[in-house]
């Protein structure tokens, strides 16, 4: 099996999916992904299985292989009735192989970390792409956000909407969003990996993988965690800006999602280092 990326544009390629679907469908949310794999492949001549099971691992997310006796693609995913959202985004991100990583693969299997984790391979990184932009066109998603901050309610709303999970729909909230804002997964006390915005992307020497969260501010977050309550205290800790936060356990591998909003009147963190390219495709940072 190769492990090369595709030259081809997840981008671009979502965006013409999204078109195809558009056509037939209009603005109809959420997208359909499995009609419109099988729509896609059928166009292809071509055959596409695509499987549903509850009971499998729970980091297990989905899978795609090709079958040589039938010589059709099967696709599996890991489907859990409370979190349809992170069922949806798991197949779109493996419709994102099927088309981009097909040439260059057999079997393909994708576990919640090398979905979610920015240490996963350019190629994963590719197929998240293609499913953010397939599920969450920015014109739209833009349209949702504007005037809006990161919270809960905010990110619950666009999760119904398009049908993914918090964690995808934060993300995207921070490459799209004008607000200084971020997502950060704790695992253990520690920043697993952060998402920020662009108006807060000097932070990231501040919110780096390892970064040990005070304990203080660990306890408020465990506690936060467990209700699902806006924390009305404004935070300010390790020279970062002040901030409110509100805070989401993950129940797929435990870890803690903090939503971060930074109060807009900080003076502008100096950042005099070199200029790293931590913008598209998804601004995260470890």
């Amino acid at each position: 099996m190769s492990h090369e990326a595709t030259t081809t544009s997840p981008k671009k390629m979502a965006i013409r999916m999204a078109k195809i679907w558009k056509a037939g469908m209009g603005d109809a949310y959420p997208i359909d992904v499995r009609t419109l794999a099988l729509e896609i492949a059928k166009a292809r001549r071509e055959r596409i299985n695509i499987l549903a099971n509850e009971n499998l691992p729970d980091k297990f997310e989905g899978v795609i292989t090709l079958d040589d006796k039938t010589d059709s693609w099967i696709i599996l995913v890991k489907k859990n009735p409370n979190n349809l959202g992170r069922y949806n985004f798991s197949l779109a991100h493996e419709f994102g192989h099927y088309l981009l990583h097909r040439e260059k693969l057999s079997t393909i299997e994708c576990s919640f970390e090398s979905i979610y984790s920015p240490e996963a391979s350019l190629r994963e990184k590719q197929a998240n792409e293609f499913a953010s932009t397939l599920l969450m066109p920015a014109d739209d998603f833009r349209e949702q956000i504007e005037h809006t901050e990161l919270s809960i309610d905010t990110l619950r709303v666009l999760a119904n909407r398009y049908s993914v999970s918090f964690t995808a729909a934060g993300i995207r909230f921070t490459q799209l969003t004008n607000s200084r804002c971020g997502v950060v997964c704790i695992r253990d006390g520690f920043v697993l990996w952060s998402s920020l915005s662009q108006r807060a992307l000097k932070l990231r020497k501040l919110l780096f993988k390892g970064y040990e969260l005070p304990q203080d501010f660990y306890d408020q977050v465990l506690s936060a965690s467990e209700v699902t309550f806006s924390v009305p205290e404004t935070y300010e800790i390790d020279g970062l800006p002040p901030f409110q936060f509100e805070a989401k356990k993950i129940s797929a591998t435990g870890d803690i999602m903090l939503f971060i909003e930074f109060e807009d009147d900080y003076t502008e963190l100096e950042d005099p280092t070199e200029e790293t390219d931590w913008g598209n495709p998804d601004n995260i940072h470890f």
